[in-house]
């Protein structure tokens, strides 16, 4: 007990040290930054930003010309990042409030996408406004689910929010801001309700935690949390310290502490610093025979889904390319609306091969992509599998081909060691070519994330020529990067200058690649008798007005293959974990297999697909989209589509019973089985 007081004091001290030492050194640097640059533009940045260190000037409405920046509002005057990696600051201006005159203010978005800062500089109607009005944006994200409008100043707090929405849709637009991935404090904070349904003041609370996790300024956090608030911080945090300290302590010989400790903040807590989060703790449940009932009436299973894949005739003995390339969003297409002519390769693909047009993405992780086509599981909550010890020899698509005769590669432009790719690839039956295989003459460009596309699919075809020696089929995984921030590639091949680092560069670049690809591929004598999966890891970003916005998880995904594959489109909903089983069945591959994808030309095959983020787990089934979370909680939307979004989600008053356990069976029986 006197250790455990000892230890309390000890926090509370070091706490009570470090919100001084900040304290100190922003009174001391204040003065310094703002004298960094024009005092006229930068001292109102710092009124919402006042940690800042330093501003760099992204769009001046004044001169639009001098910025590379694409689809910005007119409402928005200027765009500022700041340098330390805080986020953006945002000057914004609209006429659409009720006198016409002008309302101004001065917004700051974190780097998680939340606003941190907001200040009203001039708005005729703010007398009727209220004063506190712009503080019910502190803390929102793109969707603004928690801001109502004034009564009796409708149209003006009306163009104050779209003023807002302006800003944030600048930095999405731009890929500056990817609000829809949550940091762990978010994580955290969210379950701070569930957690804690009675605690007094929560809000302030939350405040004060957020900014402390995100290593913000304590001090006028402090002055949130007023009255019994300020205590339930400093209880919160010395909680929070001694739950750091007893997690070494979580596995006890005694049973009876173990049973104890199952439940409530300390284990959610012990999961949340491990980034797991286990299925059957934290979310809806069925009786696990019933579970388990309802996956093998499904796939004709037993044990942990193993059932047999048969095919009719003669296996087809193809070579096998599938590419998952970085961030290619399906909204980044002509096909499906977009108007930038940033994908000619790709859209013209889709007129050759068989085209799916209703894909999802498992995830918004590449991991998360990695998994779906390597795995075919649905996603489980907390990280990917691949980043998760303890997974090696699982029934992987790479392991099933070995098994058959084939060479089985994963190209990787970057070094495999990130994301643990090169542990969970070689450890399911995967040579790797990465970054480290290349020699110095191979590399024409490179960035932070590896070389350029162009170097690492001319990697893949001499590779790929020296293995067909073997008289082996070859299963070649390309995983690409050039589409992703800073988005630089080599000069003179696109319209879109290679310094521009915009997100349509990397994507045009990217696509370029993919026909430069296609092109040296025809050229070798192994391309006719080779399938190819063209497809993405993931989205280029997630956020939206729901916790899972479908649009956002829409991916491009096509099977090509000369002489077998006659053109052609499925129109139904597809999960990214079907595509690698679809490729397969077209083989007339027979396998004994663990997939929970299928092909779609199974009879069986029910049009679904499974999209999940940290800790939501969504099913979509129909026109029906479910998605589980913590605390044991589900929610449920309908599809309705709209001319401006197809995938338009509108909360169900009335649940549909019947899919939230088949999303329950699926979820709780994958996330069991995985760890096989």
């Amino acid at each position: 007990m006197k250790n455990t007081v000892k230890s309390v004091i000890v926090l509370v001290l070091i706490f009570a040290v470090m919100m001084l030492g900040i304290t100190g050194v922003n009174a001391y640097t204040a003065p310094i930054i703002a004298a960094n640059g024009s005092a006229a533009v930068y001292e109102p940045l710092l009124e919402v930003m006042p940690d800042a260190q330093d501003f760099e000037p992204l769009y001046d409405a004044a001169d639009p010309a001098a910025s590379t920046l694409t689809d910005v509002p007119e409402t928005v005057q200027g765009l500022y990042r700041e340098t330390s990696g805080l986020g953006y600051v945002i000057r914004l201006s609209t006429t659409k409030g009720y006198t016409g005159e002008p309302i101004e203010l001065t917004m700051a978005v974190d780097s998680e996408g939340k606003i941190s800062g907001i200040k009203l500089n001039a708005f005729p109607d703010s007398k009727h406004f209220g004063e506190d009005y712009p503080d019910s944006y502190l803390g929102q994200d793109s969707a603004l689910g928690g801001v109502s409008l004034v009564a009796g100043v409708t149209y003006s707090s009306k163009a104050f929010k779209e003023a807002v929405e302006d800003g944030f849709a600048v930095l999405t637009a731009n890929s500056l801001v990817s609000a829809g991935v949550k940091s762990d404090s978010q994580i955290l904070l969210e379950l701070l309700p569930s957690l804690f349904p009675g605690m007094a003041n929560t809000e302030g609370v939350a405040q004060y935690t957020e900014r402390e996790l995100s290593g913000g300024s304590s001090t006028k956090a402090l002055d949130s949390a007023n009255g019994d608030g300020a205590a339930y911080i400093a209880a919160l945090f010395a909680a929070i310290g001694l739950l750091n300290f007893n997690t070494r302590f979580q596995d006890s010989d005694n049973v009876y502490v173990n049973e104890l400790q199952a439940n409530g903040l300390y284990k959610f807590y012990d999961a949340f610093v491990k980034n797991t989060l286990d299925y059957e703790q934290f979310y809806l449940t069925r009786p696990e025979a019933e579970a388990e009932a309802f996956v093998h009436g499904v796939y004709q299973s037993t044990g942990d889904n193993l059932h047999a894949v048969r095919a009719e005739g003669e296996e087809i003995r193809r070579n096998i390319v599938l590419i998952t390339m970085e961030s290619m969003s399906a909204s980044y297409m002509e096909r499906f609306g977009n108007t930038e002519r940033i994908t000619p390769v790709l859209d013209s693909l889709y007129k050759l091969g068989l085209a799916f047009d209703r894909v999802y993405a498992t995830g918004n992780r590449t991991v998360r992509g990695l998994e779906a086509v390597t795995l075919s599981l649905p996603p489980c909550p907390g990280q990917s599998i691949i980043k998760r010890p303890n997974n090696a020899g699982m029934h992987s698509t790479g392991a099933l081909l070995r098994d058959k005769g084939y060479n089985v590669t994963y190209f990787y432009g970057g070094n495999s060691y990130f994301d643990n790719m090169e542990t969970f690839f070689s450890g399911n039956g995967y040579d790797i070519v990465d970054q480290k295989s290349y020699k110095p003459e191979e590399i024409t460009f490179a960035n932070i994330w590896g070389v350029c596309d162009e170097d690492a699919y001319r990697k893949v075809i001499r590779t790929l020529n020296e293995e067909t020696r073997s008289g082996k089929p070859f299963f070649a995984h390309v995983m690409t990067v050039s589409n992703h921030r800073p988005f630089t590639y080599p000069a003179g091949r696109i319209r879109i200058p290679n310094d521009s680092k915009s997100r349509a560069g990397g994507v045009l670049y990217s696509d370029y690649s993919l026909g430069r690809f296609f092109a040296e591929a025809a050229r070798q004598p192994w391309f006719e008798n080779t399938i190819f999966l063209v497809t993405a890891d993931h989205c280029a970003s997630s956020a939206g007005r729901t916790e899972i916005p479908l649009q956002k998880y829409h991916i491009p995904a096509l099977i090509l293959a000369p002489g077998l594959i006659e053109p052609g489109v499925v129109d139904g909903i597809v999960s990214q974990i079907d595509l690698m089983p679809t490729l397969l069945s077209l083989l007339n591959m027979s396998y004994d297999s663990h997939f929970y994808g299928r092909s779609i030309f199974d009879p069986a095959y029910v049009n679904r697909a499974f999209i999940a983020t940290y800790q939501d787990l969504g099913y979509l089934e129909g026109d029906t989209f479910t998605i589980l979370s913590p605390v044991r909680r589900f929610e449920q939307y309908r599809v309705v589509p709209t001319e401006e979004n197809p995938h338009h989600l509108e909360a169900m008053e009335r649940k549909d019973a019947v899919q939230v356990d088949r999303a329950i069976g699926y979820y709780q029986t994958s996330c069991k089985w995985n760890k096989r």
